[in-house]
């Protein structure tokens, strides 16, 4: 589990959404984004798809509700994706995907940010410690 930090290019962020009554052109201008197995009968849609596609013969304009993935959001240089897992560590529910061919990320694990957020806590509780101690009134806090 890990967020990530854009340095160069952008990422777009996709999610499952049912698109209704979508026509077999836009099935076909989807093809990667379509989720097959979530589709009511979607074995059977991606047969006639891939069936049109390798015979170019384009039956009359029948419409399908598919799941497909979908862009919901843009992310550019210097902004941070998926940082919601480093305070809730659970499985994602959306997909990233390039949208340049030189993109370049950073990323930040879980446990790696764990760990400097704890050393940041007890790096504080020290400071405040000492500042305390200083204190001869508040020294028996320390």
């Amino acid at each position: 589990m890990e967020a990530f930090i854009i340095v160069k290019g952008r990422i777009g962020i996709k999610a499952p959404r049912l698109v209704q009554q979508a026509s077999i052109k836009e099935i076909i201008d989807s093809y990667e984004d379509v989720i097959w197995e979530k589709s009511e009968n979607g074995l059977q849609i991606r047969n006639q798809v891939d069936s049109i596609i390798e015979n170019n013969i384009f039956p009359p304009d029948k419409r399908h509700d598919v799941w497909m993935f979908q862009l919901i959001k843009e992310y550019g240089p210097t902004e941070i994706f998926g940082d919601v897992v480093l305070l809730q560590p659970k499985p994602r529910t959306t997909t990233a995907v390039c949208l340049d061919s030189h993109t370049e990320l950073l990323s930040v694990s879980y446990i790696n940010y764990t760990r400097v957020i704890e050393k940041a806590i007890k790096k504080d509780i020290q400071t405040k410690t000492a500042l305390l101690a200083e204190f001869r009134i508040l020294r028996h806090m320390t």
